[in-house]
């Protein structure tokens, strides 16, 4: 049986997996992306799965692209190699969103057609998410991370999610093809959506 526990960056992330996964634990890393080099990163990650997580698996970690040049993928493998380096062989999921994980927001156009100005297409990957998100906002709306943030991800569509971003899809088969186990609606409906 599996004993999840996740490590991510910020607030929004922490608020957003306690309550699709309730009871698995969450820590945040508070690395982020565009200023700490990976290296840097990787050593304050693997110290909280040394201290804290060692018997907990798999280890899933969220760690924004933001505006680094490296590709997801690239980031992916070489966050991954240094975490594997100091914790020896865990099972480590590393999710990387392109740039941040409002950008997995953006990927359900229909979520938040109603909140945002104008049309909205299903180009997700690589845009400032955030930028985007409180430059179209609607007046009669707001945008703070860790409020309607959270609300417009647990409304959000995981199938949409899935279909229309790279690198949530990336993360989610990921997340799948271990012994991952969380039975919330929200992670059944990403289930079905890679079956």
């Amino acid at each position: 049986m599996s004993r999840p526990a996740f490590i991510v960056e910020g607030d929004q992330e922490q608020k957003v997996i306690q309550q699709i996964c309730p009871g698995i634990p969450v820590v945040k890393h508070r690395t982020n992306g565009k200023t700490v080099e990976l290296a840097v990163a990787a050593k304050v990650i693997s110290s909280l799965i040394n201290i804290r997580y060692r018997n907990h698996y798999p280890i899933i970690v969220l760690f924004d692209r933001e505006s680094r040049t490296e590709s997801v993928v690239a980031i992916k493998k070489q966050l991954s190699e240094l975490i594997k380096d100091a914790t020896g062989n865990i099972q480590l999921i590393v999710g990387i969103p392109d740039r941040m994980i409002e950008n997995w927001l953006l990927a359900d156009p229909r979520n938040i057609a109603d909140k945002l100005k104008g049309t909205h297409s299903r180009m997700s990957e690589g845009v400032n998410g955030k930028a985007f998100i409180k430059k179209n906002i609607c007046t009669k709306n707001t945008y703070h991370e860790t409020v309607e943030g959270v609300e417009w991800f647990l409304t959000a569509s995981s199938k949409e999610m899935y279909k229309n971003s790279t690198s949530f899809k990336s993360f989610i088969d990921d997340l799948f093809s271990t012994s991952f186990k969380c039975k919330s609606k929200w992670m059944k409906a990403c289930l079905s959506a890679i079956k």
